[in-house]
């Protein structure tokens, strides 16, 4: 995309970078990741969800590495 909008002689062709679906983590234990929008996020735009959440000690990952705290929380639209 940056490439793209350098290229563009016309400012109607750019795009611009939508940063709610760039994901980032923190590396601290336990690790921190995002993508997307937060239950706050979503109930602040009144859209229909359902949420997930899955304690870490069932996801593989976390087997594989002996870890037993923590969570993952998924937000899902509905339909």
């Amino acid at each position: 995309m940056v490439v793209r909008n350098i290229l563009m002689p016309f400012q109607f062709l750019r795009q611009k970078i939508d940063y709610s679906v760039v994901p980032w983590c923190t590396y601290v234990d336990p690790e921190i990741a995002t993508v997307g929008l937060n239950e706050a996020a979503a109930k602040n735009r009144n859209l229909d969800y359902d949420l997930i959440r899955q304690e870490i000690k069932d996801v593989d990952r976390a087997v594989v590495e002996s870890e037993e705290s923590g969570f993952v929380k998924v937000l899902v639209a509905k339909g």
